[in-house]
């Protein structure tokens, strides 16, 4: 009976989780798909892909304004070997701040007009080709001018309020995406086999 139960409460752990990877409200990750569940990518050189900088599962209908800095980690001498080809921003969205580098940089932006939410709503979208085969690590976190001193990504909810979010890795000093490095990001502690046992010893 034990064991009966262990299995259905793996399934319910695996259930309990939103549509997007990070089941946390109000974190802001980096996806290569726009419903936020894919953080991990293999792609062989010369092929474009995209990424997008999403905030999911948003507490607010809108947004009136983001903030975020970014990194992109890669091997040594290699970093003139990826191009971003389009940085795209959702509608009516006002730069404050001049455009960013390709391997770091951040944005200030508002928005013209209030941006609505959904559980992965996507504030920038990337397009990058590399010509070597390289790793990718994304890293997220403050802008270089926060408006919030808690050393996070901003962003200004529909009251016009000024709120800190999280990043999908739980530590803006680790990856929230990567590409080419074997491994997956973990966004949540996950559950092993072995943990959920020992819970019924």
């Amino acid at each position: 009976m034990k064991i009966v139960f262990a299995v259905l409460l793996i399934f319910l752990l695996a259930g309990s989780a939103g549509a997007v990877v990070d089941p946390d409200p109000n974190s802001l990750g980096v996806y290569f798909d726009l419903d936020a569940d894919v953080n991990y990518l293999d792609v062989a050189p010369d092929t474009e892909f995209w990424a997008y900088v999403t905030l999911t599962n948003p507490t607010w209908d809108h947004v009136m304004a983001f903030e975020f800095g970014f990194e992109l980690v890669v091997p040594a001498g290699m970093e003139g070997m990826i191009f971003r080809l389009a940085d795209t921003l959702p509608p009516t969205s006002v730069s404050c701040d001049p455009g960013p580098g390709v391997l770091q940089g951040h944005y200030i932006n508002g928005m013209g007009l209030p941006y609505p939410t959904n559980e992965a709503t996507v504030l920038v979208k990337w397009c990058f080709l590399t010509i070597a085969p390289m790793t990718i690590e994304f890293l997220l976190g403050p802008s270089s001018l926060p408006s919030l001193p808690d050393g996070l990504p901003v962003i200004m909810n529909d009251d016009h309020v000024l709120m800190s979010v999280g990043v999908s890795s739980g530590d803006v000093n680790l990856s929230v995406a990567e590409v080419n490095t074997g491994h997956q990001p973990v966004a949540a502690e996950s559950v092993t086999w072995g943990q959920v046992k020992s819970l019924y010893r």
